[in-house]
């Protein structure tokens, strides 16, 4: 499992490999409590890695086991990520960097 926080610290979001799903939490900053927004799938198998691009309006994940990498929109309010994506292929995505 592997988890990512935004720069505002508003937002959480795990990534779990065994059920191929990304997880959205609201955090408390004064209490450091997390509270369930969401479960989103990752589109595809193995969320290897995941990352919002530099804008943060857009969730890309690196599906290991299924050769994709999808990116789904992201509400920079709520924190939600879109219940649809898009995925383009690509071979035994592992790690996404932005330059």
């Amino acid at each position: 499992m592997r988890h990512r926080h935004l720069r505002d610290g508003r937002f959480v979001y795990f990534a779990n490999r065994d059920d191929n799903f990304l997880y959205t939490f609201s955090a408390d900053f004064a209490t450091g409590s997390l509270t369930p927004i969401g479960r989103s799938n990752c589109g595809g198998k193995t969320p290897r890695n995941f990352v919002l691009d530099p804008t943060e309006r857009w969730m890309l994940v690196a599906n290991q086991d299924s050769n994709l990498l999808s990116v789904f929109a992201r509400n920079r309010e709520s924190g939600k990520l879109a219940e649809e994506c898009k995925s383009v292929a690509a071979e035994a995505p592992m790690r996404i960097l932005f330059t």
